[in-house]
């Protein structure tokens, strides 16, 4: 029982590492280009208040990867603890209702996702005059 908590703990602890693995070797907060968008460049300097909504949504982007990141932990572990607790026949309530709220707070992250990115789009689009 105890081998088998174990390896259940590595195994979740090298799930929640690989994506800040993958963030250490190449975050993307700034592109390598310097270049965010027309008018807003890193390496020149040209750098201006209409970037700040653009670069808002980039880390936005970044933000909700990792949240994914971690719903699909959970998800994964909690199957893991349901199939081996079912198995034993223990309780898999507790797996379930974890899996429950993962895909729950999967669920709130996209939409406050969609709620910034359509206030940020309204913020950087244009204003047409009236004809």
């Amino acid at each position: 029982m105890e081998a088998m908590q174990l390896r259940s703990r590595f195994s979740v602890g090298l799930l929640v590492m690989i994506p800040a693995i993958a963030m250490a070797q190449n975050p993307n907060l700034i592109p390598e280009n310097g270049l965010l968008a027309p008018g807003c460049n890193f390496i020149t300097g040209e750098f201006g208040f209409h970037c700040v909504p653009i670069y808002i949504g980039m880390l936005m982007k970044i933000l909700f990867g990792f949240a994914a990141g971690i719903a699909l932990t959970e998800i994964i572990y909690s199957g893991y603890q349901i199939a081996f607790g079912g198995l034993q026949g223990g309780d898999t309530s507790g797996p379930r209702m974890r899996i429950l709220y993962a895909l729950l707070g999967l669920a709130v992250s996209v939409f406050a996702f969609a709620i910034i990115d359509t206030a940020l789009l309204a913020l950087t689009t244009p204003a047409t005059p009236a004809s």
